[in-house]
């Protein structure tokens, strides 16, 4: 006969339909009390036999595979359990059919420091690649830009010639129908 989970109003291993893995309480004293003060119970008397099944832990607390990496030749093993084991602390904190305030969302096994900061070296690594490539971008961009400019320089400069010669031209026509102009009022005056 297996093990009933003794969370209240939970239903693991009552039946046929609800067949569940189930842990026993923790050895270590302060892992129990974190237990008990997580588990939500009218009694606080916990036996041998209590029992609390793995719908209260979190998908990563519970482990139904083993992993083993044999060194020598650099292969990674891995094969599932037999009965599902615990993470290292691992502390209910699911309560199905209870209300949602006894439920925790935040995971309370933390993260190692090496972890973290290997996590963080990473991110900061990534961070610098991307803007690394942006500023490789922005700098190709603006060699295009210049030899675009270079170029039109030398079209430009050319261009700059047509026109001055043009308007050098007009300025001359100018120049002479403005003292054509002149000529033709001295005389109108003379003439009055």
């Amino acid at each position: 006969m297996p093990y009933k989970c003794s969370v209240q109003a939970c239903r693991g291993n009552y039946n046929e339909e609800n067949k569940v893995a189930v842990f026993g309480y923790p050895t270590d004293e302060a892992l129990r009390k974190k237990w008990l003060s997580a588990i939500p119970r009218k009694s606080s008397t916990i036996t041998k036999n209590s029992k609390v099944c793995e719908r209260h832990f979190k998908d990563g607390e519970v482990l139904y595979r083993t992993t083993i990496y044999k060194e020598s030749t650099g292969e990674t093993f891995s094969a599932p359990l037999k009965k599902p084991r615990l993470k290292e602390n691992a502390v209910p904190s699911i309560f199905p059919g209870c209300p949602t305030y006894l439920s925790s969302s935040t995971s309370s096994i933390r993260e190692s420091p090496s972890k973290k900061r290997q996590r963080l070296e990473q991110a900061q690594i990534e961070r610098s690649i991307i803007e690394s490539l942006n500023s490789k971008q922005n700098y190709d961009n603006c060699l295009l830009i210049m030899a675009g400019c270079n170029e039109r320089k030398s079209v430009s400069s050319n261009e700059n010639e047509l026109y001055a010669d043009y308007f050098e031209a007009e300025d001359k026509r100018t120049m002479e129908f403005m003292q054509d102009d002149r000529k033709q009022q001295k005389e109108i005056c003379f003439l009055k």
